[in-house]
C-alpha cells in the first residue's frame, strides 16, 4: 500500500489585513470569502500517511482561486507533500538503523559464542572480552 496525501483548507488565525495585504487587495480577498469561496482566504494542511506513519504541514495566509489552483499553480503543495515524506522517510531511516544495529550485534554474538568470547557496549561502540 502506498502513502495517503490529504489535502485540507482550514481557516486561517490571521485575517487577510494581518497578513501586510494593501487594504484594497484583502478587502477582494475577503468579498471571495464571504461570496463562498473557502480558497480565497485559508490555512492549508497537508497530511501523508504510511504503514501507521503520519506527517503534518500547514502553510497560512492562503489566497487562490480554488484548491485546484493551489494545488497546480502555487508550489508551496507539493513543497508540503515533500516536507511530510521526507520527514517519514527519516523516521522510516532510523528505525532501519536501529533494527540494523540489533541485528548485527546478534550476529556478532552467534559468531563469536563457539569461541567463548562476548560482546560488550561500551557507549557506541561494541568491544570484544575474552572469557575466563
Amino acid at each position: 500500500m502506498g502513502a495517503v496525501i490529504e489535502f485540507t483548507a482550514e481557516e486561517d488565525d490571521i485575517t487577510p489585513e494581518d497578513s501586510y495585504m494593501e487594504k484594497e487587495s484583502a478587502d477582494y480577498v475577503r468579498d471571495q470569502y464571504n461570496s463562498g469561496n473557502p480558497f480565497a482566504w485559508f490555512s492549508g494542511k497537508v497530511t501523508v500517511t504510511y504503514k501507521g506513519m503520519e506527517e503534518n504541514d500547514y502553510l497560512g495566509g492562503c489566497s487562490y482561486k480554488s484548491e485546484r489552483d493551489f494545488k497546480e499553480n502555487s508550489g508551496h503543495y507539493f513543497d508540503m507533500v515533500n516536507t511530510c515524506i521526507e520527514a517519514i522517510n527519516k523516521e522510516i531511516a532510523s528505525n532501519n538503523e536501529e533494527t540494523l544495529k540489533r541485528w548485527i550485534i546478534r550476529k556478532a554474538a552467534n559468531l563469536v559464542r563457539p569461541f567463548n568470547i562476548a560482546l560488550v557496549r561500551e557507549s557506541d561502540l561494541i568491544v570484544s572480552r575474552i572469557k575466563l
